[in-house]
């Protein structure tokens, strides 16, 4: 009888540190998925220092592009088949996550390589949509090099900071730089809601 309660304290203390383990993976799980969905509040002298982080940042973005789209006819010749190609994939990918960093000022490293490859995977899927209609061929055969940047560097902009629209972008409420009426912390581009000044 003793061997018997010995052995089931055994497996009941093994199901226990499973079921610890099991918890444990969940909350290193939770954590990692905040870190991806969590916006990072990013301060910034003052709204100017924001518009013209945000520009260089643009321009990195722009930059690749040409490079994958212009620059490279190769790769703007397999785009008949593939919508993005390999390397335009991953290069689209590494220069927003670098334009990111920089409007992070690299202080939120995962969360922008997870915005990156959500922002390519998504003008992906936009491309192949076409493809798999059987509309890609005739798009593509109406379009040039810089018109496809275009088309993928707008797309990029309206997820990330679209003034245009109402909805919540990608980088609403990231920036923090002080109200030039009463020096309050604000994240909106409008107004300071505590001395209504509007200035910014």
């Amino acid at each position: 009888m003793e061997k018997l309660v010995t052995c089931s304290k055994i497996f009941y203390d093994r199901e226990i540190i499973d079921k610890i383990k099991y918890l444990n993976q969940k909350i290193e799980s939770l954590k990692r998925t905040q870190v991806f969905l969590e916006k990072p509040k990013i301060e910034y002298s003052s709204f100017e220092e924001w518009e013209t982080t945000k520009e260089k940042a643009y321009q990195i973005i722009k930059n690749g592009l040409d490079q994958w789209i212009i620059d490279d006819n190769f790769e703007y010749c397999d785009m008949i088949e593939w919508g993005l190609t390999p390397g335009q994939r991953r290069n689209i990918t590494y220069n927003t996550e670098k334009a990111l960093n920089l409007i992070t000022k690299e202080n939120s490293k995962e969360w922008s390589e997870n915005i990156a490859n959500t922002i390519t995977y998504g003008i992906e899927g936009f491309l192949n949509a076409f493809i798999q209609i059987g509309n890609w061929e005739s798009i593509y055969s109406r379009l040039t090099p810089e018109t496809m940047v275009e088309l993928i560097y707008n797309n990029i902009i309206w997820q990330l900071d679209d003034e245009r629209t109402s909805s919540c972008k990608i980088l609403d409420y990231i920036p923090l730089y002080p109200c030039k009426g009463c020096g309050k912390k604000i994240s909106s581009r409008y107004n300071c809601f505590s001395c209504e000044c509007g200035d910014n």
